[in-house]
């Protein structure tokens, strides 16, 4: 029996060709596999075109997961944009931060003259 832990620990493999199959499921599970929570960015942005139109899919499973890799996608892009603020953020807090200490240090050595 395969332990979830195992499942997890894998890499996952993108199933390209069930993008066209005539299977729903498999169609679907292959909309899913291109999900960038489960992996790989490139690879979602190379098909990017193909899980557009899959949102338009005749099953309502298939459009289903097509939204929503696109909706993580959206959330991804935006925590992307989040992290990159906040890093930026901190920097200039640390560059005002040893600002204050320079003339904190200026003001008590002038003090002391």
């Amino acid at each position: 029996m395969t332990r979830r832990k195992d499942l997890l620990s894998r890499e996952p493999v993108p199933d390209i060709e069930g993008l066209s199959a005539p299977d729903t499921r498999r169609r679907a599970r292959a909309v899913r596999s291109l999900c960038p929570c489960r992996g790989d960015w490139n690879t979602y942005g190379e098909h990017l075109q193909e899980l557009k139109a899959l949102q338009k899919d005749p099953e309502g499973l298939v459009r289903l997961n097509a939204v929503h890799v696109a909706r993580d996608a959206f959330v991804g892009e935006i925590q992307e944009e989040r992290r990159a603020r906040s890093a930026e953020a901190a920097e200039r807090r640390d560059r005002a931060l040893s600002d204050r200490v320079r003339q904190a240090r200026w003001r008590a050595a002038a003090r002391r003259r």
